[in-house]
């Protein structure tokens, strides 16, 4: 029996110092340099800030969405723009986006509220009072970490942070809620938004609107780091233990 105790010490230790390495080594994603933490007083912390604009500022290489509507709404047969939403993709090349009837108009730089006053004023041309309808299609984030189904996401403009959880099937059970980070561009210019979603008063903040190529990160809990660095081992525990039942068998019965 002291055998036995003996070889289940050994085990737990050694079992403790493979998880001390592999915890010190644990990868958790987008580390800063000094631990981010919001509080109750500041549920939402906006590191390097950036004065990214609210709207979604049209790109070459953009695509949109271009309809003309009737005045209930519906897509009008007037004229042979797309017979549906699917169709009505145009691409941005060389600042312009070109159009059936209209040709080429430069909507480079430009919000979706500025595409749409352009296009119709070159509509109002053939058509009086052109109700046009435009969207960017393509807008896309990055949901990972512990969220039920990682990955990439196509957005809208108008999505906010809950939003874009919520494409990904929110939180694992493992998910930090208190500290959600949404990375935003690149170099210099890269900004971190850290959220408490637990508290209401965050959801309101502008820099929660989603972006185009923002990633957004649920880190695990620490429990979560403990299981996945100690569940590899767990095995050498049963092994010592099992070792030693059989030793002790065979001391007895000789």
């Amino acid at each position: 029996m002291k055998l036995t105790s003996y070889l289940k010490g050994i085990g737990i230790a050694l079992l403790f110092t493979l998880f001390s390495c592999s915890y010190q080594g644990k990868k958790i994603l987008f580390k800063t340099n000094k631990e981010i933490e919001t509080k109750q007083d500041e549920p939402v912390v906006v590191v390097n800030p950036q004065d990214y604009l609210m709207k979604h500022i049209c790109r070459d290489g953009d695509v949109l969405i271009v309809r003309l509507l009737n005045e209930n709404g519906e897509e009008n047969t007037y004229d042979k723009l797309a017979a549906s939403r699917d169709d009505a993709k145009f691409v941005v090349r060389d600042s312009a986006v070109t159009l059936p009837s209209v040709g080429e108009i430069k909507v480079l730089g430009l919000d979706k509220n500025q595409i749409v006053e352009k296009i119709s004023k070159a509509y109002s041309k053939f058509i009086i009072d052109p109700i046009v309808d435009v969207d960017f299609y393509g807008l896309t984030v990055n949901v990972l970490g512990e969220v039920v189904k990682p990955g990439k996401y196509i957005i809208d403009e108008d999505m906010n942070l809950i939003d874009g959880l919520g494409l990904a099937g929110g939180f694992t059970p493992y998910g930090i809620f208190k500290n959600v980070k949404i990375i935003r561009g690149e170099g210099d210019n890269q900004e971190i938004i850290v959220v408490d979603v637990t508290n209401i008063e965050s959801l309101d903040h502008p820099k929660l609107q989603l972006k185009d190529n923002d990633i957004v990160y649920v880190e695990p809990r620490r429990v979560k780091q403990f299981d996945t660095a100690v569940r590899p081992y767990l095995f050498l525990t049963s092994i010592l233990s099992s070792a030693a039942a059989v030793f002790i068998v065979i001391t007895r019965t000789r």
